[in-house]
């Protein structure tokens, strides 16, 4: 995201439950428009937002703190929800925390408005899925 220009009047806010990544994140790269805070999407509540973008940040929480993180997103007031997923898993498989897995948004939050290519890496086979909360 530190790449990103926002347009006039957006404001991004990066949030992690990591106290070292999010002082760093503010010593380099915190200016007008974008900040920094510490917040558990699991836990919540999360500050309100229109949008909220988690790339490879599901695929490490087990499903039923996948299930309370969009809960408290909804309770935000998200109109979007952006997240990570390989649309070809068909299953809910489970996983533990740090652990990780290749996992399949849609089978949270049904079929993504659109799929955007998240191919680097040499993956071909991950997406952000762009969701409508309703």
């Amino acid at each position: 995201m530190r790449l990103v220009t926002f347009p006039d009047g957006m404001a991004y806010t990066g949030i992690d439950i990591v106290p070292a990544l999010i002082e760093a994140n503010k010593t380099k790269y915190e200016a007008p428009g974008r900040t920094f805070a510490l917040g558990d999407i699991i836990a919540g509540p999360v500050p309100p937002a229109e949008a909220y973008f988690c790339r490879d940040v599901f695929i490490h929480f087990p499903n039923d703190a996948v299930e309370k993180s969009i809960a408290n997103v909804r309770a935000a007031g998200a109109t979007y929800l952006l997240a990570s997923t390989f649309p070809d898993v068909t299953e809910k498989v489970d996983t533990v925390f740090p652990n990780s897995r290749r996992m399949n948004m849609a089978l949270f939050l049904g079929e993504p408005e659109e799929l955007l290519e998240d191919f680097g890496d040499g993956r071909s086979d991950k997406y952000m899925g762009v969701w409508k909360l309703g």
